[in-house]
């Protein structure tokens, strides 16, 4: 790498430095004797003065300016920087390391690469040797972290594609016309704005040179060979090469390179990632071991340790996180769609953020006597329990700049939960200020690669204590999950983040200005069931982008019992946005909205879609067959059609439904009358269907006044289920099976 390369001359006046410390070398008895650490400016320790023009900062996107404070009579200073993924104690992650003489008090280190986050560290030299050198700043705890995240590129140009993935070959095909064009050929927009992508006379991205060099990551001996192919007209004619001698199970970073560029990272088009294909072997079976602590470098077992040890004795619980990192993502001797077992009715858990970058299955081992899987162990300073989360693909490696591409991740048979996780309201010292525990079941990092998976499925899980949010896409880069399916699943005791029950939605998409991503490319719901458990919404876009390609949602025999009841304007559909040409499908769904007689001030909201007409431009809807309860609306039973939501019903026109103005409803693929929630030929009420549907605590006073009981939000799960009454087996929710079918299991013929 250039800028590796560009300091080897600090390289050898660094040793040179260390050797003559080293002929003084004396022990220091004494810590005052040590050197003052050199800080770097910035907002963390110039009291927060974000103005300052001597501050480190970012510039030309990907240079990084440092300046620290001066120490007087010192000898020098040492700089090192790595990326966020690597590791200080690993030579081959440093990506410089410096010596500066004393009156040196800034620096630009140039071409880093792009949309990266970067750590940096300083050591004050003395002169009395290296035994009297200052510590470093920048390798400890977070409050002594100095990071900063290079600038993405603009406008990266998409010209190499892989396909045609083997055990050991692969296909590269090149895009190189600088032009996008329409049916007929004909040029209509530049596929890049940025004058830095260089292209020759005829209209064509210059691309010289093809690299394929081993991902950075699973390599535990010796690192296959990198291979790369100067491009020849022939090749370029023809649209690919054809690349073969690669290894089995081994991920490769795939880069088009225009050598002529001064600086390193300014000569890469866009950057894939594909792993090799390897033979899944039998399913793993992920022993039921407690954990033991183990000593840090030091040789020293620290209190937390300790703690996690006792945590997984207390609650008899196996550590999968690290099993899951050493023994399948960084494993390449283990095929991606490796299928791992959890032993029946055990209790297992996770204590870090588990990054996926590699498709495995895990499941539990019987379906009807499921495993669980706590989302962390023990307690934070809040009294709540620690929780973690799954994160979809992981941070860049030194030269990965673009995507990870992977197979299928797949949860199957297990329980889910953050244990002792915390609400908005059983946290007293909150109050006004209330914000609840913030934990989601997948959160990915905003700083990941671009990402994407054949598909994410979900069956006969279940979900407890998710408060925040459960699903949350974040950043620029470019998501895409082309199956998001989830079936015969539960959620309950979720959500209340915030006294209006707020937080981010349940399935959120992108953020970012990033119109390629595509994460409800194909939703399929089938047979669950929300309880309660308010957030934000069902599904939410979360930006207004120029889509490149269209959605897709099933929504079917599903069951939404106060769904997210908390405020106004919280919708099944909030996806303003959403591209042209998409697809809804709803049908065969259950809505309740219940409260005990004398639970007098909760609120029951439920709001339908907020859409743009627009954005129903070429839509296909097909929504029919969806019943509710009757129920409390402002005081008032349901006695007419649709009227479970209190605002933005699917009938509604413009931005809040799927009508399309016309009292025809023709946008419905069966017409205005079946976007109506119906409530059968005669109404049932929620105690009617259900052994105990009320929420179990409520409180009598106005919760506008006063924080509510905690777990207001909580249901009875047995009492969910059907009565066994001649009222329900003659109803349409039970004749027609609407909604989740796991509550009719008490019905007898």
């Amino acid at each position: 790498m250039k800028a590796k390369i560009k300091y080897v001359f600090f390289l050898v006046l660094c040793i040179t430095v260390f050797n003559t410390c080293n002929d003084d070398k004396t022990s220091v008895t004494d810590e005052e004797q040590r050197e003052f650490m050199a800080l770097f400016r910035w907002a963390g320790t110039n009291g927060g003065n974000d103005d300052d023009p001597r501050n480190c900062k970012v510039v030309n996107n990907n240079d990084m300016y440092l300046s620290w404070n001066g120490i007087n009579d010192c000898a020098g200073y040492r700089l090192q920087w790595k990326l966020r993924s690597g590791n200080w104690d690993r030579p081959e992650d440093l990506l410089g390391d410096i010596v500066l003489p004393p009156d040196s008090l800034h620096i630009v280190i140039e071409d880093l690469q792009y949309d990266t986050p970067h750590q940096f560290a300083i050591q004050t030299l003395s002169k009395k040797g290296e035994a009297y050198h200052s510590y470093w700043y920048g390798k400890g705890s977070n409050d002594d972290q100095a990071e900063w995240a290079m600038n993405p590129r603009p406008g990266i140009p998409y010209v190499i594609s892989v396909r045609d993935v083997t055990y050991t070959t692969m296909r590269i095909y090149f895009e190189l016309d600088i032009w996008n064009r329409d049916e007929n050929g004909n040029p209509t927009t530049l596929r890049t704005e940025n004058e830095t992508f260089e292209y020759d006379s005829n209209g064509k991205f210059i691309v010289n040179q093809i690299s394929v060099v081993p991902a950075a990551v699973g390599i535990a001996d010796e690192r296959p060979p990198s291979k790369f192919f100067d491009l020849t007209n022939a090749d370029r004619e023809r649209g690919y090469i054809d690349v073969d001698g690669l290894v089995t199970n081994v991920m490769y970073v795939v880069n088009a390179h225009n050598n002529s560029p001064e600086r390193y990272w300014d000569r890469l088009y866009n950057t894939v990632m594909k792993r090799m294909k390897g033979d899944v072997g039998e399913p793993v079976v992920i022993p039921h071991e407690l954990y033991e602590a183990q000593p840090n470098s030091e040789g020293v077992i620290t209190v937390n340790e300790l703690n996690i040890e006792r945590w997984s004795m207390e609650m008899n619980a196996a550590p999968i996180h690290n099993f899951l990192r050493d023994e399948h993502m960084d494993n390449n001797d283990v095929a991606e769609g490796t299928i791992y077992v959890l032993e029946a009715g055990k209790t297992y858990f996770i204590q870090r953020s588990v990054d996926i970058y590699k498709g495995l299955v895990l499941k539990g081992a019987d379906p009807n006597n499921r495993s669980k899987v706590l989302m962390g162990l023990g307690y934070n300073d809040r009294n709540g329990g620690n929780a973690w989360n799954w994160s979809f693909g992981r941070s860049p490696k030194s030269g990965e700049i673009g995507g990870i591409d992977i197979q299928s991740i797949v949860f199957e048979n297990i329980d889910f939960e953050a244990y002792n996780s915390y609400n908005c309201f059983n946290i007293p010292e909150l109050e006004d200020c209330c914000d609840g525990q913030g934990n989601y079941f997948v959160n990915q990092s905003s700083n990941v690669m671009d990402f994407e998976c054949e598909s994410f499925e979900v069956r006969n899980c279940t979900f407890k204590g998710m408060i925040r949010g459960f699903i949350r896409f974040q950043g620029n880069q470019t998501k895409t999950l082309h199956k998001l399916i989830f079936e015969d699943c539960l959620i309950y005791q979720c959500g209340a983040y915030s006294q209006d029950g707020r937080g981010y939605s349940f399935f959120r998409a992108a953020g970012g200005a990033n119109n390629r991503s595509n994460v409800f490319k194909d939703v399929q719901l089938r047979r669950c069931s929300f309880i309660d458990s308010p957030m934000n919404n069902l599904f939410e876009e979360g930006q207004n982008n120029a889509w490149e390609s269209p959605w897709s949602f099933l929504v079917e025999n599903c069951t939404f019992l106060n769904f997210s009841t908390k405020s106004t304007n919280r919708y099944l559909f909030a996806i303003r946005y959403a591209p042209i040409n998409s697809s809804y499908t709803f049908r065969n769904n259950l809505f309740i909205l219940t409260k005990h007689p004398d639970d007098i001030h909760r609120p029951l909201h439920m709001s339908g879609a907020e859409i743009e007409a627009a954005n129903l431009t070429g839509a296909t809807v097909d929504f029919h067959d969806n019943y509710s309860t009757q129920a409390f609306l402002t005081g008032n039973a349901n006695e007419g059609r649709g009227q479970i939501f209190s605002s933005n019903g699917f009938t509604s026109t413009g931005r809040y439904g799927f009508a399309d103005g016309n009292p025809s409803g023709s946008l419905n693929r069966l017409g205005m009358e079946e976007l109506y929630i119906k409530l059968g030929d005669v109404g049932i009420t929620p105690e009617e269907l259900m052994v105990d549907p009320y929420p179990l605590y409520y409180d009598t006073q106005d919760y506008s006044i006063a924080l509510p009981d905690w777990r207001m939000h909580w249901h009875n799960m047995e009492g969910l289920y059907y009565r066994n009454t001649d009222k329900v087996k003659n109803h349409e929710i039970f004749r027609k099976n609407i909604g989740d079918p796991r509550w009719r299991k008490n019905v007898t013929p």
